[in-house]
């Protein structure tokens, strides 16, 4: 297991493995936790969630249902809460 990562999270949640956009059950203004389900992705037939990194709120969502994304395209930026 990698160690944990020291210093600031990221604030946008980057695609894991290309794939469809299958559901984002999540609005723009939403508080979300770390651990939730933010994007839901069909890859290989198979549906893999993408959860948020750490607790905040939801700025922007750069995706829609349906919309082929590929490893590292940002799904949703975040405003991490205590970061400047």
């Amino acid at each position: 297991m990698p160690a944990p990562k020291k210093g600031q999270p990221e604030d946008v949640v980057r695609c894991p493995m290309p794939g469809v956009v299958v559901s984002i059950p999540v609005k723009e203004g939403e508080r979300v936790y770390r651990g939730q389900d933010l994007v839901s992705i069909e890859s290989m037939k198979m549906e893999t969630f993408v959860a948020s990194s750490s607790d905040g709120l939801v700025e922007t969502i750069h995706v829609a249902p349906g919309e082929v994304v590929e490893t590292g395209d940002v799904l949703i930026k975040l405003k991490i809460e205590g970061a400047e």
